[in-house]
């Protein structure tokens, strides 16, 4: 697979990893506390740039929550690839409104990884983000992962 860094993915996997035994020991920080808090992991990734194998890869460990594509246009809940991971459903109501109110889905999803894994994130392309919202991702993330294509006319 070109383009992908085999290295990347095993440094992000890893950092994530030291975040869910910080948490089981009850020391990962936030913001001004240290408390057992869920590390929130946004990748932020362009096409066919690997990220589907890093959500893959992420999914295998018992320690995070990997949820696939959550705010793309189309309702991809049921899909086994990009909908929520761990049998996680959200109402209705909120994720219908998740690309005019995406902190409430936000909020949803960390609720439900609050007490089931250390680590809860989910895969977020430039295509499905209203920009005028970026802020409000970022503000809820511990942990944001950046992945584009080093030459997007290779395949």
């Amino acid at each position: 697979m070109r383009g992908v860094r085999p290295w990347l993915a095993f440094a992000i996997t890893a950092a994530l990893l030291g975040a869910a035994a910080s948490w089981r020991n009850g020391t990962l920080h936030n913001n001004t506390t240290t408390t057992k808090t869920t590390a929130k992991l946004v990748l932020l990734s362009a096409p066919r740039s690997g990220s589907t194998l890093l959500v893959e890869m992420l999914r295998t460990h018992d320690d995070v929550l990997m949820h696939g594509e959550p705010f793309h246009a189309s309702d991809l809940r049921a899909s086994a690839k990009d909908g929520f991971a761990g049998n996680v459903s959200v109402r209705d109501d909120v994720f219908g409104r998740r690309r005019s109110r995406p902190g409430e889905l936000l909020d949803a999803i960390a609720d439900t990884a609050s007490t089931r894994a250390p680590v809860v994130g989910f895969k977020l392309f430039s295509k499905h983000l209203e920009w005028e919202n970026l802020p409000v991702f970022l503000e809820w993330a511990t942990h944001v992962v950046l992945l584009q294509r080093s030459n997007a006319l290779e395949q």
